[in-house]
Parts: C-alpha cells; sequence; structure tokens
C-alpha cells in the first residue's frame, strides 16, 4: 500500500511536470503564431511597398534609361529581402508546427500518467 502510494504520487507528479511542459509548450506556439503573423504583416507591406516603388521606377525609367541600374539593383534588393522574409516565416511555420506535435505528444503522456493514476488509485 505504501509503495502504490508512493507509485500516485510519482504519477501525480509526473503529471504535473507534463502539465507544465504543456504549458510552456502551448505558450511558445501562440508567441510563434504572433510572430508569424508579424512577418506576414510585414511581408504584405513589403509587397506593397515594393510594388509602389517599382511602379514609380517603372514611370522614371520610361521617361529615361538613366535610371535602369539602380532599378535593377532595387530589384535585387527587395527579392533578396522578400527571400530572407518567407525563409524567416518557414522557420516559424516549422517551429509551430514542431511545438503542436510536442504537445500532442505531452498530452498523450498526460492521458498515459492519468491512466496509470487511476490504475494505482484503483489498486489503493
Amino acid at each position: 500500500s505504501e509503495l502504490l502510494m508512493e507509485k500516485l504520487r510519482e504519477s501525480q507528479k509526473f503529471e504535473s511536470e507534463l502539465r507544465m511542459k504543456l504549458q510552456v509548450s502551448e505558450m511558445k506556439c501562440m508567441d510563434l503564431e504572433r510572430d508569424l503573423q508579424t512577418t506576414k504583416d510585414l511581408v504584405a507591406k513589403s509587397d506593397a511597398a515594393h510594388k509602389d516603388a517599382f511602379k514609380s521606377w517603372n514611370k522614371a525609367l520610361a521617361e529615361s534609361k538613366v535610371h535602369e541600374e539602380e532599378l535593377n539593383k532595387l530589384r535585387e534588393t527587395s527579392a533578396q529581402m522578400l527571400y530572407e522574409l518567407e525563409v524567416k516565416n518557414d522557420r516559424y511555420v516549422g517551429e509551430i508546427e514542431r511545438l503542436k506535435a510536442d504537445r500532442l505528444a505531452l498530452q498523450a503522456d498526460i492521458a498515459k500518467a492519468d491512466e496509470s493514476q487511476d490504475r494505482i488509485k484503483a489498486l489503493v
């Protein structure tokens, strides 16, 4: 009986630890989802700004070919910035997916702990 009570306490402690890990994981997931939304907003603003910049540059280019080299540099910079934002976005998406998988694994562990705890309580 004492051994079962100790197992029950260990199980409850393990469950508590898993719940804490789950809460931390969920907070990280929410933070990353916020960061992902911020990144998406920045990408949208960047796209709009780049489109406006391209319109202005195209107008200037139509009036004069003097700015052709600068336009090409702007396009390269824009493409590089967009690439970097997409890489960051992919990283956030991957991290969110990993955290969701971790959360599911923790939930499964909690369910197992609950089952174990219920069996121990049934034996006590």
